[in-house]
């Protein structure tokens, strides 16, 4: 009888316990309920905060967006270039600096349809130019105001100089064609990196581009980029600062007069000196057209690629660049205005110690 009475105690303990578990689970789906509700709530008023807030440069922006009128197209690369740069240390700021640097453009047959009838007639041309994507520029925010190599720090409006980092990162290049086969159209003179897009190419006429010709017998043939004197008509330029000596006032009848900064005209008579080694000269001669590269080389050390950064940061330590496949490696001797090649490597063998050959110093021959 007593066990019969512990086991319907047992029995009735249990049952209460299962109804105090119950009515706690009960409680908790509740507060779990007040707890979606209360996130809920939370989450739309933290949305509609973040809507209602915007940084002052968003604001900035949205602001200049709602003052222009104008759209902005997305426009398509038409193909791309393949240059003897794949970084951009190096690279000559101007293609006419380094006529021996050569490229090849590839038109898309996804974006132009039968690039061959697109390409036709332009083998009658002799200089064409690329206007491009400046796609590697890295820079968080555009300067209005930026520092040319040639001027060693002193800053000038963006829009003054050649610089890539621009609020509209475009690039126009003059070069001089090849051959044209296909899709491919061979140039020489390349400033422009490995794989860079191309948004657009333009014959050069020089009649209507080069501004020294301009009322100068408008109806006279240039062929093959010479004028009938014989003159390049890429290197008419117009001397002292871009100024004629004693010009008289403006009747309306004279001729198209081209100006430029003293800091440009000056710096074309301030190339650079440059030696070899004889151990650079020598690992030169192995290399495959070493006199083609040779050339290359000089035009692009002689007008000295560093940026003012570079210059004020290791001074005449030694600069390496990367053109077709070889590191150079060279040093500026800035106080004789000299810069010597000391090292040619070609960038994809090895040393002994199995580091990058033009990287080790220890096993140099």
């Amino acid at each position: 009888m007593e066990k019969e009475n512990n086991r319907v105690e047992l029995i009735n303990q249990l049952q209460r316990q299962l109804s105090i578990a119950r009515s706690e689970i009960k409680n908790l789906r509740q507060q779990v309920i007040n707890l979606k509700h209360t996130q809920k709530n939370d989450v739309d008023e933290i949305q509609n905060y973040l809507k209602s807030v915007k940084c002052q440069n968003c604001k900035n922006k949205s602001q200049a967006s709602t003052n222009c009128e104008c759209e902005y197209p997305n426009f398509q690369s038409i193909g791309t270039i393949e240059s003897w740069f794949p970084e951009k240390r190096g690279i000559p700021r101007q293609g006419v600096l380094c006529s021996e640097s050569q490229g090849v453009l590839t038109l898309f047959p996804s974006v132009v349809n039968n690039p061959s009838y697109a390409l036709d007639g332009l083998e009658q041309f002799s200089h064409m130019w690329i206007i491009y994507h400046f796609h590697k520029t890295d820079a968080n925010h555009i300067r209005t105001k930026v520092a040319p190599p040639k001027l060693n720090g002193e800053r000038v409006g963006v829009f003054s100089t050649r610089s890539p980092h621009r609020p509209c990162p475009i690039g126009l290049s003059v070069v001089k064609i090849d051959r044209i086969t296909e899709n491919k159209v061979y140039f020489s003179g390349v400033d422009m990196l490995n794989g860079t897009p191309v948004l657009d190419i333009k014959p050069y006429i020089p009649h209507y581009d080069n501004p020294v010709l301009l009322g100068q017998q408008g109806d006279r043939e240039v062929e093959g980029g010479v004028t009938e004197e014989g003159t390049p008509v890429l290197n008419l330029l117009v001397p002292d600062e871009g100024r004629s000596e004693g010009r008289e006032a403006p009747d309306g009848e004279e001729d198209a007069q081209v100006k430029v900064p003293s800091w440009i005209s000056n710096s074309a008579n301030g190339k650079l000196k440059v030696e070899f080694t004889k151990r650079g000269l020598s690992q030169l001669n192995e290399l495959s057209q070493s006199e083609q590269l040779k050339k290359a080389i000089v035009n692009i050390v002689e007008e000295d690629p560093r940026s003012v950064y570079l210059k004020q940061k290791l001074g005449n330590q030694f600069y390496t660049f990367l053109i077709k496949d070889v590191h150079v490696t060279c040093k500026f001797y800035d106080a004789k205005g000299v810069v010597v090649i000391h090292q040619l490597k070609e960038a994809n063998q090895n040393c002994v110690c199995g580091k990058p050959e033009w990287q080790c110093g220890e096993h140099a021959k």
